[in-house]
This record gives C-alpha cells, structure tokens and sequence, in this order.
C-alpha cells in the first residue's frame, strides 16, 4: 500500500486481491514457550490452563538438538520434550470454523489446547494412552525433518480470553539422533507459494506472487531498481532476490579454460528441497541461500522446469546466485534442457497441475509466465544449450553424429535454441540441431551406448573436447562413466533420491573428478576420474 501520495514514483503500490482475509496470526513461529527436557515423567497434569509450569525454562523456536539450526537447544537422551504456551484470543468468533496448526515435529507430537487432546501427528499411536515412554512408530525422513505439516484445528477448541496450547514431541527412542519442533497457528489457509512472476508491461514492472499467508498478491513498480522479490520456500524461510541491472541477450558459451573447481548436477525438475540440501552440503550456498563457492563454477544441465511443484523458486535461486557468484569471480552455468524450451515453446504435456491452476488464481495465461515481456522468460532466453570450457563440454541430452556433422561450433549451435523459441527454426541445419531425436537437448544414443568409441572420439575432437557430461537419461540411478571415461551421465533421480535422505552430484578439482554424495549429517566424496587424488 502507498502510505505517502507524494511519492508515488518511487513507492510500490501493493494490492492483496481475491477477497483474501489478511491471516489474523495465533502462534507465530519462533515464538517463546516454556518447555522442559529434563526426562522426567509429567503425567497428565502439565496439559491443563491452571498448571503451575514456573519452574520450567523458558526459550524462542526453533527448539530441538543434533541439526545445528535450533534457536533453543534441548538436552539429548530423552523420548519425550514438553511445551506450554499462554495465547489470548480477545473473540473466538472471529476466528474461521477451523485454524491452521503448522507444525515442525520430529518425529512426531501430541497437542492438547485447554487440556484437551486435539491432534496426535501420524507416527505416533493413534489410540491408547501416550506416556513419557512412548515413542513413534518410525522416523521422519532426514530430508523433512525441518518441514512444517499443517492440520486444522477446530476454532471450538479455544475460549475468550486465556488458552493454553500444551505440546509434547516424542523421539522414536532415546537414543535418536536429533529433534525438532516448532509451531505456528493462523486464521486462514496457508497458500503453496508460488511465483514471484514479473513483467514488463506498460513502463512498469508487475509483480504477481501466491504467499502462504496471504494468497494472491500483486504488487506494481515504477522502475526495475525498485523491484524487490521474496521468494518464499515450501517448508518455511525465503530468500530475497534483485533484479539484475539488466540481462544479456545471451550468455557466453565458450570459455579457453576450465575452472580449477566446479560442481555439475542436472534434472532437479522443480525439487527445491533436494536442488537446496545438494547445494548446502557442497558448500555452494550457505544456511541464508547465499553463495559461499568463491571462484568455483556450478554447472547446471537442464530440465528444472516439470513434473516438480517449486519450479520457481529454484529459477529464482540459480538467478540469485548468478548474481553473487559473479561478484565473488565465479559463474553459474544454467544450459536448458528440453522440458526448459518446452515450457518456452508451448509443449506443457509435463506441467504440475499446481501451475495452470496458479496461473488463473494470478489472471495470467501459462504461457505469459515464461514470455518475453516477463523477467524469467526473458533470462531462460539468455541461455545456452551447449557450453564448452576448456576441453569439457556441457549440455543436457548428448551429441549425434547428425549435430557433429554440422558446420557449426558450440557459438553457432546455441543460436538455433532462440529460433526455436521465437518459431523461425526453418533451416535443415537448425532442424537438426534441435531434432526432438538427434538434437542436442534430446539425443539419447550416448547415454545408451549406442554409438562406437570411435564415434564418441570423433564428435568429442570435432568441438575440440575430450569429455562431455550429460543429463536427461538416468541409468540405474548413479553417477556413470561411459566411452572409457569420457561421458560422464549424471541424471539422477533427485526427488526420490531426497526423499530416501540423500543427494549427488559431480566435484570437480584440479583435474579430479569425484562422486560427491550427502546425507543431512555426512558427505563423501569418491573418486572417479584422475590420480593422486586427495579427498577435499
């Protein structure tokens, strides 16, 4: 909202459209609570208004231990954490019929408002009593363990006036490795965020974002220094984004040297949670989202877009961190892959249901997300679909003899993807670089060996090369090397892979090429490629 007519020039103006209450928050998350973590058997009187807990210590969220993100670190070796909370609702009535509790719990919580039982999360036992010893029936997967799951809360369960919120977490056992919790209450349904989407459309710049907590929200600015982005993050937190001073028509596809150190990955399709944890724990980014790899190059082969549900906001962090790596003196290589230029072009057989339905809920065809007028479609039309740096090439599908056999360089190649995209491929030569069966974001014949050594070394030496990765075929779910070494397939299947606790890529330093492989808690590193190779 403009707060000062004077300056409308230089305000945003910001509208929250779609009759969406603007969310009357309950329990804020990070808020203080009295809690206890001593082990000690509380029976069942600490969940009632009138128990005296002034004996307990009192702390802000994110509380647990062994994760090393907590606000308020909790004493290891129990089953069972305890937290109480005063809340004052001035009128019940105006809350909805239902409130959303969103709650991290690992691995698992009993919630009880006024002394009543109002929730038990799914791994513990859904009947029977809960002790100080039960614990749940599993455990959460490593990857969520930071995840906030929402349930709704009957607005019948709270009074006017004073409410206690009582919350006890159980561990699967004493021994586990770590715990978490937090919790937030609010009024309204939280929205999967999405977005922001911006455009440039009348000498302003419109931007429409989905937010948990208050849906739609389009805000419009005068001038791109102004435009301001929070991209928020499914399991909570966001990181803010600038808008570049201005984009380039394309990017530089072909460098004399190859980086001292560099991590390739590719396919991450919309898996934010996974695209992050990979990047942490490869200590590409730090806890705040931000670009820690020095010089270090990333090189990221296609396929975000599909089949995902967070598609931008992983565009947004390879945006970001183009940005920042620049200033540090590195690089961050995207090279599009086909469900990329589908998504350019018009093909969206592979689209989450989440985007059409979001493109609507923001007025906004699909196809004018990605459009030249707006800021994101515009920066994938920068991109390359070939790169080669020093003698490695990177690209997301594989080369053909067919492409090889063109009078082009990797320069000449990259021109044919805005062809394509503007609809005027209308040469052989164009034709066949982007051939859905032997152009390059498509060829599958090197990752199923098809082709001869001889053919791999002659279409390798044609570029000037010695190796090349690729993406787009995943074989068996690792990291593989093929044509004596010099392919190296690394399509993996990340959201799976995340989902069973880990992630993978390629390391890349000095000649050493390594399988780097991470858990929430431990990474290694493999050789694959050189000698006399020292494990970072």
């Amino acid at each position: 909202m403009n707060l000062n007519p004077g300056l409308n020039d230089e305000l945003k103006q910001e509208s929250v459209v779609q009759g969406v209450i603007s969310p009357q928050s309950v329990v804020d998350e990070k808020s203080s609570w009295k809690y206890l973590d001593n082990g000690s058997d509380q029976g069942s009187a600490w969940r009632s208004a009138g128990f005296n807990d002034s004996g307990w210590k009192t702390g802000a969220g994110q509380f647990g231990f062994g994760d090393g993100d907590e606000a308020t670190v909790l004493q290891s070796g129990f089953v069972t954490y305890y937290f109480r909370k005063h809340v004052n609702i001035t009128d019940v009535n105006a809350l909805p019929d239902s409130v959303i509790l969103s709650m991290i719990h690992d691995d698992g919580a009993v919630v009880y408002i006024n002394g009543t039982e109002v929730l038990r999360t799914p791994l513990m036992p859904q009947t029977g009593t809960i002790t100080y010893t039960t614990g749940t029936s599993t455990f959460i997967p490593t990857a969520q363990e930071n995840n906030f799951f929402t349930y709704k809360i009957a607005k019948s369960h709270f009074n006017n006036g004073d409410n206690v919120i009582a919350v006890e977490v159980h561990n699967q056992n004493s021994s586990s490795s770590d715990v978490s919790f937090d919790l937030s209450i609010r009024n309204a349904v939280e929205s999967d965020p999405d977005g922001p989407y911006v455009f440039f459309r009348n000498n302003q710049y419109i931007v429409k974002s989905i937010t948990k907590q208050n849906g739609y929200v389009s805000q419009t600015y005068a001038s791109r220094d102004q435009v301001n982005l929070n991209v928020e993050l499914p399991g909570g937190g966001s990181f803010a984004v600038n808008l570049k001073p201005q984009l380039l028509n394309r990017e530089p596809s072909e460098s004399a040297t190859l980086p001292t150190k560099y991590f390739a990955t590719s396919d991450i399709e919309g898996s934010i949670d996974a695209f992050i944890l990979l990047l942490k724990k490869a200590n590409i980014i730090d806890n705040n989202y931000k670009w820690t790899y020095g010089t270090g190059h990333l090189f990221i082969m296609g396929d975000v877009f599909d089949r995902g549900k967070y598609v931008t906001q992983c565009l947004w962090l390879i945006y970001k961190l183009e940005q920042e790596a620049a200033n540090a003196g590195g690089k961050v290589h995207f090279i599009l892959g086909n469900h990329d230029i589908m998504n350019l072009i018009g093909d969206y057989r592979y689209v989450n249901a989440k985007y059409t339905a979001n493109a609507q809920t923001i007025g906004e065809p699909y196809s004018a997300l990605y459009d030249a007028d707006s800021e994101l479609g515009k920066w994938l039309r920068s991109k390359n679909i070939l790169e080669k740096s020093g003698n490695t090439l990177f690209l997301h599908a594989g080369i053909s003899p067919d492409v090889a056999a063109l009078p082009k360089t990797v320069t000449d190649l990259n021109v044919y993807v805005g062809n394509v995209i503007n609809k005027t491929c209308t040469t052989q030569n164009c034709k066949t670089a982007t051939s859905s069966s032997v152009g390059l974001y498509w060829y599958r014949g090197m990752a199923q060996q098809t082709l001869t050594q001889a053919e791999v070394d002659a279409i390798l030496a044609k570029f000037g090369a010695d190796r090349t990765y690729i993406g787009h075929t995943i074989l068996n779910n690792q990291i593989t090397l093929l044509y004596q070494s010099k392919i190296l397939a690394i399509d993996l299947e990340h959201a799976n892979n995340y989902n069973n606790g880990y992630m993978e890529g390629v390391y890349y330093n000095s000649g050493c090429y390594f399988k780097f492989h991470t858990t929430q808690l431990n990474s290694t590193y493999t050789p694959l490629i050189g000698s006399n190779c020292s494990t970072p």
